[in-house]
């Protein structure tokens, strides 16, 4: 993503205009195209040596801000050597101390080239690393080993994307209006990215103007692990670029002050995202693959359809089971960072036993929440359709909780 003073953006008394690009000017692709070839060739090369070499680029071109803003995102795309694991500052101690000592017995040979060779023919072990040069565990030292591979085009796409994200970082909240009428498989992935970056999120569906409204917090409304929530919200957004109609509306503090940005489907952004089943939770992968394999009885599904909750309010489940016999039942699980809800969705679940809903809550949750602690022990609901865990619901426990509920 860009760093603020990177973002090209106008500014008006109550608005933010994103200052986008189009990804078919032949000017623009010749300068994504110089800049990406020197990554592509620049295998084993300085960070330095890169760094110098785009700014030849950089300098020239008619827009300063917008070619640095194409070379951050390249950067970021590049995976530098690391150093090795040693104590680079006593080796160099030792290295010129051992130098010196040479110098003291006139001991070096009087050809220069020959001075570095027979230093460390001489110099032990701990001395070793410096081989590759005396500072090379500094950061503009650092050697390109690998880069992802980046079209021209590909990299104005993601410039223009990245104009959005990099504004989120600083958002109290984002508001997503979606056509009822995406594909289900759309609205399942959607759901799935959502999941993947941990983002709360209120839905509501709006029958008369089939419509969906999505609610979903951002940094400025969390108070614990803002910047890290922030970085979750603007990685997301490539999600909703896949969507066919969408609006997506928000307030964002820039400069001191608070301004409306608001983006949809006909500014052509495109999403990167292209492999799906990478999206999931580590533990959510881990479980659904051991309940496949330890469990005959019951299929599992991850990606389930949402569920009405009257009115205009709905919910996506985690998981739906079913049994060989055709009997379906959901499970919703609430993280540490997901537990706003919690209260409402017990609520909405002892008015309407007849869903089935399961619910498995994060024990870290009762430890901040005495409150909530005793409403749920409480309750007979979550006694017969509840059970608590530690990271992620067993699937022993899990099994016992669905055995229950035939």
């Amino acid at each position: 993503m860009l760093t603020k003073d990177l973002i090209r953006v106008r500014a008006a008394a109550t608005s933010l205009k994103p200052m986008f690009i189009d990804c078919a000017d032949e000017t623009l692709i010749s300068i994504a195209h110089d800049l990406l070839q020197l990554y592509r060739e620049g295998e084993g090369c300085t960070r330095a040596e890169l760094e110098e070499a785009a700014e030849a680029c950089t300098t020239v071109f008619y827009d300063r801000k917008l070619a640095d803003g194409l070379l951050k995102l390249i950067q970021d795309r590049a995976e530098f050597m690391p150093v090795a694991d040693c104590d680079y500052p006593q080796a160099r101690a030792a290295l010129f101390r051992h130098s010196a000592e040479m110098i003291r017995r006139k001991c070096l040979p009087e050809e220069i080239e020959q001075v570095r060779e027979r230093i460390f023919a001489e110099t032990s072990d701990d001395i070793r690393p410096l081989s590759d040069g005396v500072f090379c565990d500094l950061p503009e030292n650092e050697r390109l080993r690998s880069f992802k591979k980046t079209f021209d085009r590909e990299l104005l796409e993601r410039y223009n994307v990245s104009l959005v994200q990099s504004l989120l970082l600083y958002a109290d909240s984002m508001t997503l209006v979606l056509s009822e009428n995406q594909e289900p498989a759309a609205m399942r992935r959607l759901f799935r990215y959502m999941k993947f970056f941990r983002l709360l999120f209120r839905a509501e569906h709006d029958l008369a103007k089939k419509r969906i409204t999505l609610t979903i917090d951002g940094p400025g409304s969390i108070l614990e692990h803002s910047v890290k929530y922030g970085l979750q919200l603007a990685s997301f957004f490539p999600a909703v670029c896949q969507l066919s109609e969408w609006e997506m509306s928000c307030t964002v503090d820039w400069n001191a002050k608070k301004r409306k940005l608001k983006v949809d489907q006909s500014t052509g952004l495109r999403s990167h995202y292209t492999h799906i089943s990478a999206y999931q939770p580590e533990e959510v992968r881990m479980f659904a693959e051991l309940f496949r394999k330890k469990v005959s009885d019951w299929t599992l599904d991850d990606t389930p359809d949402w569920i009405s909750a009257g009115g205009q309010q709905m919910f996506f489940p985690d998981f739906v089971f079913t049994s060989n016999q055709g009997q379906r039942v959901p499970m919703e699980v609430f993280h540490r960072w997901y537990f706003a809800q919690i209260e409402q969705r017990l609520t909405w679940c002892e008015a309407n036993p007849q869903t089935g809903l399961l619910l498995a809550v994060d024990r870290s949750v009762l430890k901040k929440d005495n409150i909530l602690k005793d409403r749920l022990e409480s309750s007979p609901y979550f006694q017969t359709h509840g059970l608590m865990f530690r990271d992620f619901p067993g699937v022993e426990n899990t099994l016992e909780l669905l055995n229950q509920q035939r």
